[in-house]
């Protein structure tokens, strides 16, 4: 396969992944667990990241350069994430507030996945 061919292909999976990746974490649900729609869509979006993620560094190796795009909105964003870095590490349960809990499942590290996706 063309390596300039494959570059596209990876960067088309890469937008229409980024477009999915809202809904499907909006329609992930499971009735086999207690709770039907917490753990299934930051699951689901924890497993879109990870594969965003593979496939970002996987462009990276086959064009031979890391490219960054660094835009207007992710300065806010990482402010956002300073912000809850902070607050998380000072709360009176890191822990959770770090990896999430039972039925609150938005957590510092789904956070980071959102702020992954949007770069």
């Amino acid at each position: 396969m063309d390596k300039d061919k494959l570059i596209t292909e990876l960067d088309d999976l890469l937008g229409w992944g980024t477009v999915a990746t809202p809904v499907a974490v909006l329609l992930a649900f499971s009735p086999l667990n207690i709770d039907y729609f917490g753990l299934p869509k930051v699951t689901t979006l924890y497993l879109i990241t990870l594969f965003l993620i593979y496939l970002q560094v996987k462009k990276w190796f086959t064009s031979g350069s890391i490219d960054i795009p660094i835009g207007s909105v992710l300065l806010p964003v990482g402010a956002v994430l300073v912000v809850a870095g902070v607050t998380a590490l000072l709360s009176t349960n890191p822990l959770a507030s770090l990896i999430g809990r039972s039925n609150r499942y938005e957590s510092l590290l789904a956070l980071i996945c959102y702020a992954t996706i949007l770069w």
